[in-house]
């Protein structure tokens, strides 16, 4: 007699389903994103019922809504907001995703390990795993930003004669262009660039170092040229610009935040 098969994604649920039964007998954690009065998903209940991951959920927890609030409060308005809530509803879709406890804990650990290098300055590149890109990507090409001064008639007085003529010229009292070079196979990111404060005298050359952590986002470190550094979050707008995310910081430095328009055309971009 043949006996019946059984598909893998099947096993892998039952799996999971019989190691939840298992400990439901047991006093259950309490997750710290989540009710777990509440859980329905077969991955809730594995959280849940182990201390471990509900350890990870909680840390989880905390990472998101220390990053979430800084965020809000630096840059005094929520445009920094969907990045975040972007690379966060992409991980909860892989981790809702997992058919294993094991998968789960995969999940977090890489999850965390991203939320830890952006938090942390001295945090290393190798601690994230690698994301591999598919075809053309988004993070690669040259973007620039520039933001005019608006200074009312007073302000323009006091000002020398050399940037009254800059001033008139409606030359940029700011301006940062950036290069990054297309990612590896293993998911590497490189450039360079240069900011630029007219009339605060300031020029910073800036290098970039990175992963992509997705097909459309990437975390990375701007070193400056005096010396201060910063961990950035990347992320690749419909428009085919990129915006730019500080956290973690550390010296002196005069990049901004804010969004990078393309500077050059997309290559084998749709017409």
């Amino acid at each position: 007699m043949n006996r019946p098969t059984t598909s893998p994604r099947y096993s892998a649920f039952f799996s999971l389903l019989m190691g939840t039964l298992l400990v439901s007998q047991a006093p259950r954690a309490q997750a710290a994103s989540f009710d777990c009065q509440k859980a329905s998903s077969l991955v809730e209940h594995a959280i849940c019922d182990s201390p471990a991951l509900s350890k990870k959920d909680e840390a989880m927890s905390k990472a998101w809504q220390k990053t979430y609030a800084w965020t809000k409060e630096a840059y005094k308005k929520e445009a920094s907001q969907p990045a975040l809530l972007q690379l966060q509803r992409r991980w909860l879709k892989e981790r809702n995703a997992c058919t294993t406890p094991e998968c789960i804990h995969t999940s977090y650990d890489r999850q965390l390990a991203i939320w830890n290098y952006l938090n942390e300055v001295p945090s290393p590149l190798s601690t994230l795993a690698v994301v591999q890109p598919k075809g053309k990507s988004c993070l690669s090409g040259e973007f620039e930003d520039s933001t005019l001064l608006k200074l009312n008639k007073k302000e323009y007085q006091e000002l020398s004669g050399y940037f009254k003529e800059m001033y008139d010229a409606k030359s940029p009292y700011y301006s940062f262009g950036l290069t990054i070079e297309a990612p590896s196979s293993m998911g590497d990111i490189s450039g360079g660039g240069s900011a630029v404060y007219r009339y605060g005298n300031r020029l910073d050359d800036v290098g970039l170092t990175g992963k992509t952590i997705s097909q459309t986002q990437a975390v990375g470190l701007v070193e400056s040229s005096f010396g201060g550094l910063k961990k950035i979050l990347i992320t690749c707008q419909p428009d085919g610009a990129l915006q730019i995310i500080t956290l973690a910081t550390q010296g002196e430095y005069y990049t901004a935040d804010g969004t990078l328009k393309r500077a050059t055309p997309q290559k084998n971009a749709k017409k």
